[in-house]
């Protein structure tokens, strides 16, 4: 997080307005501030719109970073790092592997009892699957 204060030039002493007059002491000792807390985003699963394996869902594999060099709106991540899986592959995929919350935003209605509180996630708790075929 990032706070500033900057106290505006303007009044008597001042490097604009410093008159005196009625516009110097009208506008002067006004201050501007800030805070900017900066952040990554809220994280996102990339997945397939059909299954390989006879319809089941299934997920992609990556075989580069994803990442493009300049992402924007219209094309956020290199839909080329990502390709099918071999059909009947066995697979265990682990989601939030470390069971790490992804808290939600705090409650920020003044006057709720909840107020300044989180109390909720926006993502998943720990979730393991494995997937395995038979033939016979």
């Amino acid at each position: 997080m990032v706070g500033f204060l900057w106290e505006l030039p303007f009044c008597p002493g001042k490097q604009f307005l410093n008159h005196g007059g009625f516009a110097g002491r009208r506008f002067g000792g006004w201050q501007l501030s800030g805070i900017m807390t900066p952040s990554t985003g809220r994280p996102y699963n990339v997945s397939r719109n059909t299954g390989v394996n006879n319809g089941a869902t299934s997920w992609p594999d990556r075989i580069a970073k994803g990442r493009l060099a300049h992402p924007d709106p219209y094309y956020w991540f290199n839909d080329k790092d990502f390709v099918a899986p071999p059909v009947n592959t066995f697979r265990l995929d682990a989601f939030n592997l470390f069971n790490t919350p992804g808290f939600g935003f705090p409650n920020a209605n003044i006057g709720s009892p909840t107020v300044g509180r989180i109390t909720s996630t926006n993502s998943d708790s720990r979730d393991l699957q494995f997937a395995l075929k038979v033939e016979f």
